[in-house]
């Protein structure tokens, strides 16, 4: 699993969407997707999580074809990720939107 702000994705994803993810309401979310339909629906996962100081969520997951990354001049493809999608800011100074897997960038 990869974590991406879900900010990134407000152009693709309904506005309600990215309120219940900030609100940490994804398992309800899901539940009521029948009212609300988008492009990625068949690709939601709900993946089960341990934060920091909390106990155990859900959060709101898309499964793409593949994910490219490009990382020193260097192209890594991957079909076998899920994108988390988180409803903070992952860095405070907007230095990354992005965490990913180590092995997304090896050979």
């Amino acid at each position: 699993v990869m974590v991406l702000e879900a900010s990134r994705l407000e152009e693709e994803l309904p506005p309600a969407w990215i309120k219940s993810i900030r609100d940490g309401g994804v398992d309800r979310l899901v539940a009521g997707m029948d009212d609300e339909w988008f492009k990625w629906q068949d690709r939601l996962r709900l993946v089960p999580f341990r934060g920091v100081n909390k106990g155990s969520q859900f959060m709101l997951a898309l499964k793409p074809d593949t994910v490219e990354v490009r990382r020193e001049g260097q192209v890594f493809e991957t079909s076998r990720v899920l994108i988390g999608l988180d409803g903070g800011k992952l860095a405070a100074d907007g230095a990354y939107q992005a965490i990913i897997h180590p092995a997304m960038v090896q050979t």
